[in-house]
């Protein structure tokens, strides 16, 4: 396992309470390694890639979001994102630390055909975009291979191409 870096700080909640009052209980989850266990990795889920995270958050929008990662609990301790479909280890907690699930966050806000634009949340599917986008006769470009799983957000970092040719419309 890797060692964390000096900075770091484990991430140690007094409650669950300590992300704000707007996030219910039942989204927070620390001290139960059997349900942090599955955050613990990706699709690639083979033991010597797997790290354990401390604490996993699930938020249902931006303002929850500011509450976990400005709170003294995130402080100084490692955030990732995830949805753990990825095959590149990206949202492996490799110093523990916080997980943000954004599976909540899964509304698509507006689709603006004009400007050939859509504005969604962090966890919608990429695969729900393009059936929405479809009826509007426009597609999402990014492809990734785990199209029926991918979290949009996930995608932000990483430029997805996948198998799409560039030409298909």
């Amino acid at each position: 396992m890797m060692e964390p870096p000096a900075s770091y700080n484990p991430s140690r909640p007094r409650s669950p309470r300590s992300f704000g009052k707007s996030l219910e209980t039942a989204f927070v989850v620390y001290g139960d390694a059997e349900r942090l266990e599955a955050y613990s990795h990706d699709e690639v889920a083979e033991a010597h890639y797997a790290h354990m995270p401390e604490i996993l958050v699930r938020p249902d929008g931006a303002e929850q979001i500011a509450a976990i990662v400005n709170s003294p609990t995130a402080a100084a301790s490692p955030s990732r994102r995830a949805g753990r479909v990825g095959l590149s280890g990206g949202a492996v907690p490799l110093h523990g630390g916080i997980v943000l699930l954004c599976d909540r966050m899964n509304r698509i806000v507006e689709i603006d055909r004009e400007n050939m634009m859509i504005t969604v949340e962090a966890g919608v599917v990429t695969n729900e975009i393009n059936e929405v986008l479809r009826e509007a006769g426009l597609f999402y470009a990014g492809y990734p291979m785990s199209l029926e799983t991918c979290f949009i957000g996930a995608t932000w970092p990483r430029t997805p191409r996948g198998a799409r040719p560039s030409s298909t419309a």
